[in-house]
């Protein structure tokens, strides 16, 4: 390949993120309903579901809004790759050089996520401001973007 033709992007694959947003939405909105039910009882309703039942509600609210917080943080975690000629952007924050062979690395995963299912391949990528960057095979094409790597660089 051309290296004066080298336009690639690799875009982390998150859908799964926002299934776990959609989720926390529903949760969080079930919770404010079910507060809202509960003080709109009458007074005459047994006391202790009056009671219990909104701070119900509160712990539903609280969980979800963790669930929402946690999982907009992870779309911040994964950078969008972009290897165009003669370096890279991390981001589209600017241009860096390609790395060279001692910026980069494949390390296998020591534990797998949870401890089941097979452990990935992460790569390591430090660009030239010190910046780490970890790339997991579940988010990434990491074959095609090593191949560019190690193509590409010395």
């Amino acid at each position: 390949m051309d290296p004066n033709k080298l336009d690639q992007t690799f875009v982390p694959d998150l859908s799964d993120l926002y299934s776990w947003i959609v989720l926390g939405l529903v949760l969080l909105l079930s919770g404010i309903g079910l507060a809202v039910w509960a003080f709109r009882l009458p007074s005459s309703a047994d006391k202790r579901i009056r009671l219990l039942v909104p701070y119900a509600g509160f712990i539903m609210g609280i969980i979800a809004l963790m669930i929402i917080a946690g999982n907009v943080w992870q779309f911040s975690k994964y950078p969008t790759i972009r290897i165009k000629y003669p370096g890279m952007y991390v981001n589209d924050e600017g241009i860096q050089p390609l790395p060279n062979r001692s910026a980069w690395r494949v390390e296998k995963e020591k534990s797998t996520p949870a401890s089941w299912g097979k452990a990935q391949n992460i790569l390591l990528l430090r660009v030239k401001d010190g910046t780490t960057y970890a790339l997991p095979e579940d988010r990434y094409e990491l074959p095609k973007l090593l191949a560019i790597l190690k193509k590409n660089t010395d």
